[in-house]
């Protein structure tokens, strides 16, 4: 291949757009990653704003302007949930658990309880292999 200037021009324009195709495919990687890993909440970016829309053309009282708008609803049933110790088991073992302070173990009569707290939860005891 020899070196003219019209073969030249050619292989830079090929480049060029070559390089704005690029562009456009990497923005458009970047585009569907953020849709798929980024954050779920609509951003409105800057560039938005500029779009032209046509929405000079809309005469405010034309016909067109004038949309019905319907408004449909649906009514969910929400599913009551059963409370968790009504869905537990009545035969699981139960462990209590009571936390006192080292201070009032040492002089209880110097101490008045005013409250407790109560915590349920339901833990798993992982299985032991043995040899009998």
């Amino acid at each position: 291949m020899d070196f003219t200037k019209e073969n030249f021009n050619k292989l830079l324009n090929k480049t060029q757009s070559q390089e704005a195709e690029i562009r456009v495919l990497s923005q458009k990687l970047q585009y569907l990653l953020n849709q798929h890993f980024g954050s779920k909440s609509e951003k409105i970016h800057s560039d938005q704003l500029t779009l032209d829309l046509g929405a000079e053309d809309v005469v405010v009282g034309a016909p067109e302007a004038a949309l019905e708008v319907e408004e449909v609803s649906c009514a969910r049933k929400k599913k009551k949930r059963k409370k968790l110790i009504a869905r537990l088991p009545d035969d699981l073992p139960i462990e209590e658990h009571v936390i006192e302070p080292e201070e009032v173990l040492a002089n209880p009569t110097a101490y008045k309880r005013i409250g407790e707290e109560i915590l349920d939860e339901l833990d798993i005891v992982p299985a032991k292999f043995s040899t009998v």
